[in-house]
């Protein structure tokens, strides 16, 4: 009894320590990253080199917090940076680009791909602002802003990558007609493969050296430059009902050579199957210009009014 009591003190609070770690949110977090594997970082991509304030980094869960640095931190893929209230940091990238995260910023960084450290360099803005300080090798590092990609210092747009296809737009009624009447799924019938992939190659000669992957802004004007071809599709559907509006969402892959493939309805609110099949068909005969990185999969809205 006597045993008991000396150490009664000691277990009540070890028993407030063991309360407060699955209560509170700190404690949870501890004990998940205490369950959680190690993993080995991820390929070192650059360094924060100045830090105003305080910051967090996060990586599997682990969070660590700083409030002065007294050499550059690195900065590796998969990690999470959090600047706080009234703080900023300096983001150095492998790129040579300098980049500023302002207060009550968050970004991911990340390689494109992991197995090869020259692959370009994102950084997903989750929140906050960024400033970029210096430029550094232009297509090596990318910033992701709602979805859409852009060049470090590159001011974001307002457009979302999308069209909409208006039927009284000005087109060839003819063209439509005798392209459209006898297969629904044919929207170009003077279509040439060989021809296209010519074009391609001399045109991805005269933009001079591959670059890493394509931008957003020029998946759109390649997709917006088919809208005629969309839009003969459009005017078939709405022969037979008139009313009709419809969107789709068109999802798809860029392979490096530039060709489109794995194109399918991933969303409809319309039912008609010509229409999603014709959509198909231009998206197949889609052409990009060839670039360095993995492949592109992204998904399409389509608006047709």
């Amino acid at each position: 009894m006597r045993t008991f009591k000396t150490f009664a003190p000691l277990i009540a609070v070890a028993l407030a320590v063991i309360a407060w770690l699955i209560v509170s949110e700190t404690g949870s977090r501890m004990i998940s990253s205490w369950l959680q594997p190690w993993r080995p970082p991820g390929p070192e991509i650059g360094r924060i080199s100045e830090l105003e304030g305080t910051m967090k980094t996060v990586r599997d869960g682990r969070v660590r917090e700083f409030t002065s640095l007294t050499a550059p931190l690195p900065v590796h893929s998969g990690d999470r940076i959090e600047v706080d209230n009234k703080s900023r940091a300096v983001l150095i990238l492998n790129s040579q680009d300098e980049i500023e995260l302002g207060p009550l910023t968050a970004a991911a960084v990340q390689l494109w791909n992991e197995r090869d450290p020259g692959s370009p360099i994102y950084v997903t803005v989750l929140g906050g602002s960024t400033e970029l300080r210096k430029p550094g090798v232009k297509g090596k590092a990318y910033v992701v802003r709602d979805g859409r990609l852009y060049l470090p210092g590159q001011k974001p747009v307002d457009k979302a990558m999308a069209l909409t296809v208006v039927r009284n737009a000005p087109l060839d009624m003819h063209l439509a007609d005798e392209g459209m009447k006898e297969n629904p799924a044919n929207t170009a019938p003077d279509f040439d493969p060989e021809a296209a992939a010519a074009e391609e190659d001399l045109v991805a000669k005269d933009l001079g050296a591959e670059p890493e992957t394509l931008s957003n802004e020029l998946i759109d004007e390649v997709i917006v430059s088919r809208q005629q071809q969309l839009q003969k599709c459009w005017l078939t559907s709405v022969r037979d009902n008139p009313n009709m509006k419809a969107n789709l969402v068109v999802q798809f892959s860029i392979t490096r050579r530039g060709r489109v493939k794995d194109v399918k309805i991933a969303d409809s609110s319309s039912s008609d199957e010509d229409l999603k099949k014709c959509v198909v068909t231009v998206f197949d005969r889609l052409t990009f210009r060839s670039f360095k990185g993995s492949e592109i999969v992204l998904s399409y809205p389509i608006q047709f009014e």
